[in-house]
C-alpha cells in the first residue's frame, strides 16, 4: 500500500521526469531493500523520511522542495533553477534528488550477506571507513549510491541530478556527498529499534 508522505518547503516545482534517474544497468544488479524484508511490511517510511533529512546537499536554500514517504522509503527533490515554457507550465532546468530506500533482515548475518552480493553485482566499492557495518558506493557525474548493511538492516542511500532541458546534468563531489550522508544514516540506524521506531533513531 503507497502511504502519504509530508510536504515542505515553500511549494513544489514538478519535473516532466523523475528527478533520480538510476542507471538501468545498477537498478537491475541491486535489489530495493523495501522489497527484501524478512520482518514486518510498510511500515519504515516515517524513519526512512526522518533519516533522509541529514542530506542537504540536495536543498538549495530559498529554493523549493518535496519530501515523499513511499511504503518502506523516502524521496526528497528540490529544484535549483525552474523556468516556464512559453505556452505555460513551470519545468526545472536543474534539480536534485536523494532517496533512502530501508530493509530488515532476519539477523545480521543475512543483512551482510544480502548487501555484499550487492555490492559484487553491482560492482560497487567497499567502503572501508566509517561505516558500522558493510558498505559499498557507485558513483559517476551525475549520481551517486551507498548500499550498507548496519546490524540487522539494509539501506540504500542514492542522490542525483535531473533537468529538463539538460540530458547530462551534474552533481559535482556527489561521491563524495552521498558517502558522508550514508555515514550518518548509519549511526542512527545503528541504535537499537530504529528504523521500526521512529522514535528510537537519534
Amino acid at each position: 500500500m503507497r502511504l502519504p508522505g509530508r510536504l515542505t518547503g515553500r511549494g513544489v516545482v514538478a519535473l516532466s521526469a523523475a528527478l533520480l534517474i538510476l542507471p538501468v544497468a545498477l537498478l537491475l544488479a541491486t535489489g530495493v531493500a523495501a522489497a527484501q524484508r524478512d520482518e514486518g511490511e510498510g511500515d519504515l517510511y516515517p524513519a526512512a523520511c526522518y533519516l533522509l533529512s541529514p542530506t542537504t546537499g540536495a536543498v538549495s536554500e530559498g529554493h523549493d522542495h518535496v519530501k515523499l514517504g513511499t511504503v518502506d522509503g523516502c524521496n526528497l527533490s528540490s529544484c535549483w533553477k525552474p523556468y516556464e515554457e512559453p505556452e505555460g507550465g513551470r519545468h526545472c532546468a536543474y534539480g536534485r534528488g536523494a532517496e533512502l530506500d530501508l530493509g530488515i533482515k532476519g539477523s545480521a548475518k543475512g543483512a551482510k550477506e544480502f548487501v555484499a552480493q550487492e555490492i559484487a553485482r553491482a560492482q560497487m566499492k567497499k567502503l572501508r571507513r566509517g561505516f558500522p557495518g558493510l558498505a559499498g558506493v557507485f558513483s559517476n557525474a551525475k549520481e551517486g549510491i551507498v548500499e550498507m548493511a548496519v546490524g540487522k538492516n539494509i539501506a540504500r542511500l542514492s542522490l542525483g541530478a535531473e533537468s529538463d532541458n539538460n540530458p547530462s546534468p551534474t552533481w559535482p563531489r556527489v561521491r563524495k556527498e552521498v558517502i558522508e550522508d550514508a555515514q550518518l544514516i548509519a549511526l542512527q540506524l545503528r541504535e537499537e529499534g530504529c528504523p521500526e521506531s521512529l522514535a528510537k533513531c537519534h
